[in-house]
């Protein structure tokens, strides 16, 4: 297999919009350059417009979507209009962007993801992005930055280290100001926990090292146990009993042996009524 193409027929749709693109074709690219050692090329079968169709590789397909919405300012200031809806839909973005990179590693260049970086934790357009997240939904950004430090530590983006410190900087002072969010990439990550230590710690910084006693604080507050109620007051309300087997056994023949009956009678009521109907019919003749 060379070649595998995917249909792409609604305006609505982006690349970057959704999961099923890299997911299922992705998944299958890795497949095949497993097996083959070559990876093959993935086609968009463009036929937005059925009068201008055309093919459009992956990489420029996700290259595109980037630019026009992830890192555009006016798009983004869109999505800051929705709300908490927009914060989740932005971090969706970048969570795609890593399974492209998973599943296609050339997808994105280490210059793309500068340009994420420079975008929502530097905030190179100066609109207020970060205090945006905190105000209006801190653990969608707290999921884009544990995106980017996953990344970065899974060796998919070689960020320098300066770039390194500071979205870990700012995943941990997010945790430490609103709680971790404990999703399903940085909820139970000891690596990841790991890497925003090591990162954090090699800058032998008090400031720094305030913000990451901080944060594992409030990381910690996740996976304790909460104390129990040691108040005497009776609860009211049903009492759950374990039926053991042979109860249950019983319920079922019973239940069985009723439904039987009820076939039984249905029966012979319908052999009365035909003798009856017919009964009355020959009286009439």
């Amino acid at each position: 297999t060379e070649t595998i193409m995917r249909s792409w027929y609604d305006n609505r749709d982006f690349v970057l919009k959704n999961k099923f693109a890299w997911w299922v074709d992705g998944t299958l690219s890795l497949a095949i350059k497993q097996q083959t050692g070559k990876e093959p090329q993935l086609l968009f079968v463009d036929v937005r417009n059925p009068d201008e169709a055309t093919f459009i590789d992956s990489t420029t397909a996700a290259r595109q979507d980037l630019l026009i919405r992830v890192v555009n300012p006016k798009w983004i200031k869109s999505m800051m209009k929705e709300g908490y809806a927009g914060g989740n839909t932005m971090a969706k973005n970048l969570d795609n962007m890593m399974g492209w990179e998973i599943m296609r590693e050339q997808t994105f260049s280490d210059q793309n993801w500068n340009h994420v970086a420079d975008t929502y934790v530097k905030d190179k357009h100066d609109i207020n992005i970060r205090e945006w997240f905190d105000k209006t939904n801190p653990h969608a950004f707290q999921k884009l930055t544990v995106t980017m430090l996953e990344t970065i530590r899974k060796g998919y983006w070689k960020a320098d280290k300066a770039t390194q410190l500071e979205i870990a900087t700012a995943y941990a002072e997010s945790v430490a100001k609103h709680g971790r969010a404990s999703g399903v990439r940085e909820g139970g990550n000891d690596k990841l926990v790991k890497f925003v230590d090591d990162t954090l710690s090699a800058e032998k910084s008090s400031k720094l090292d305030s913000v990451l006693k901080e944060y594992h604080q409030r990381s910690a507050e996740l996976t304790d146990i909460a104390p129990g109620n040691s108040s005497n007051e009776t609860v009211h309300g049903k009492k759950l009993k374990k039926k053991n087997q042979q109860q249950t056994q019983n319920h079922q023949d019973e239940k069985k042996s009723l439904n039987n009956n009820m076939i039984l009678i249905l029966v012979i009521a319908c052999s009365l009524l035909i003798i009856v109907i017919g009964f009355f019919s020959r009286h009439r003749k």
